[in-house]
């Protein structure tokens, strides 16, 4: 009822039409959705989140909106930048001759990381990426920097991430970092916010972070960017 009542306010639709007012309020509308799905805040079930990483990606055409004199309404659809991230993934690994690759380095005990595991290997997924978990088979073995480097360098993953629960970032997170770049791997994320640490943890070559909320097609994005060479 508020919209019809702004719209009459505005002189009826045609008006809101010519006037261009409410072409802008659909804008806004999309943009504020945009940022939903980037965020997972609205999911697209197969696109946005449960994604299959080996299924082909089939993508409907856009209808171009009709010329006519009154300015056209915006037009696109809520997986388009889900499908250009997954077409980029698609050209990159093709460029390489073998599919992406991730693997994440679990710390701590299993059941800790299992949430953030599953978050991540979506996310992975979603852009065709094949995932693999490093499991931490005790309490210290991940932070044995030997052990680590010939593991990483037995997969030689694109990327690497690691998954464990906040409390264990703290004694962990630096020098696996330092491991996996020293392995000669690309990229390095951590999962969840690694608040306080951020500064060492970049220092010692965190590519970035995923976290709940976050915009994960920005993620994705800078990702393929680096994968791709392009910083």
């Amino acid at each position: 009822w508020a919209e019809l009542a702004r719209i009459e306010g505005e002189g009826g639709l045609a008006a809101s039409l010519d006037k261009g007012a409410f072409q802008a309020r659909v804008a806004g509308a999309s943009e504020a959705r945009a940022r939903d799905i980037a965020r997972r805040k609205h999911v697209l079930i197969g696109t946005s989140d449960f994604a299959t990483a080996a299924a082909p990606l089939e993508i409907s055409q856009r209808r171009e909106p009709r010329g006519g004199e009154l300015p056209a309404l915006p037009s696109g659809r809520d997986a388009e930048p889900f499908e250009a991230l997954r077409l980029a993934a698609d050209s990159l690994a093709a460029r390489r001759k073998k599919p992406l690759a991730a693997l994440l380095v679990g710390l701590g005990p299993a059941p800790s990381y299992r949430a953030r595991e599953a978050f991540v290997r979506r996310l992975f997924e979603l852009v065709g990426l094949t995932v693999e978990l490093l499991p931490d088979p005790s309490a210290a073995a991940a932070t044995d920097a030997a052990w680590l480097e010939r593991e990483i360098g037995s997969r030689a993953p694109d990327v690497v991430c690691l998954v464990g629960a906040d409390d264990v970032y703290p004694s962990t997170a630096e020098s696996v970092v330092k491991s996996v770049k020293r392995a000669g791997v690309a990229a390095v994320l951590l999962a969840g916010k690694p608040g306080t640490l951020a500064d060492p943890l970049v220092a010692a070559g965190l590519t970035g972070s995923i976290a709940l909320g976050g915009d994960m097609v920005s993620l994705l994005r800078s990702l393929l960017s680096v994968l791709g060479g392009g910083a």
